[in-house]
């Protein structure tokens, strides 16, 4: 039951993040881009396809397509949809791993070439995939898991010519917990280095 609830809230989460830019004509700027991570995580429930069997945790890394609103001059609202380790996971290792987030991005002036920024992140995060203890060879039966998972992307943005900030490096710190059937619950606690362009 815990899952259907999950479900559905990621679906309300992942529309939502799309409705602002439907309206972008009317009420400010809109950016499209690519959100580039790489970073390591703990997680005592999924297999990492680049660990050994039984070990909680590993690398991350993903490529991500992301769209930001113009609330006003230094508040954003949009998205980041992971586009490599969904292709990739389930191409290669029969795996789903689908990780969307909604981002609050607020902004803060240093000078005319760099803004600082905070970015809170609330999505949801969806496995389908053997547990921990296995890996590429030897598999456990694959179960699905999903849950919330929030973060908080930190960094500076540097500004183009025209004074529009095209890129930005920054650092995102998250947890998730996951929720399963037969399984029990996950912990996934992590963090990465980030690089997003915006055109």
């Amino acid at each position: 039951m815990k899952i259907k609830y999950s479900c559905i809230i990621a679906a309300v989460m992942i529309l939502s993040a799309f409705v602002p830019l439907s309206f972008a004509q009317q009420k400010g700027d809109v950016r499209l881009g690519i959100l580039v991570l790489i970073g390591g995580r703990y997680d005592d429930l999924r297999m990492c396809v680049a660990s050994k069997s039984g070990t909680k945790g590993g690398m991350i890394a993903d490529l991500m397509l992301t769209g930001r609103y113009a609330i006003k001059d230094q508040l954003d609202i949009g998205f980041n949809v992971p586009v490599m380790r969904p292709i990739l996971f389930g191409l290669a290792f029969k795996m789903v791993q689908f990780e969307p987030e909604m981002v609050l991005e607020i902004k803060k002036r240093v000078n005319n070439n760099i803004d600082f920024f905070a970015a809170p992140s609330l999505g949801i995060s969806f496995h389908y995939g053997p547990d921990y203890k296995s890996d590429r060879i030897n598999r456990s039966s694959s179960f699905f898991a999903a849950g919330p998972i929030a973060g908080i992307h930190l960094g500076a943005g540097f500004k183009d010519g025209n004074g529009m900030t095209k890129n930005l490096i920054g650092i995102k710190p998250f947890y998730a917990s996951l929720l399963t059937r037969g399984h029990g619950t996950g912990t996934v606690i992590g963090g990465a280095l980030e690089y997003q362009h915006a055109w």
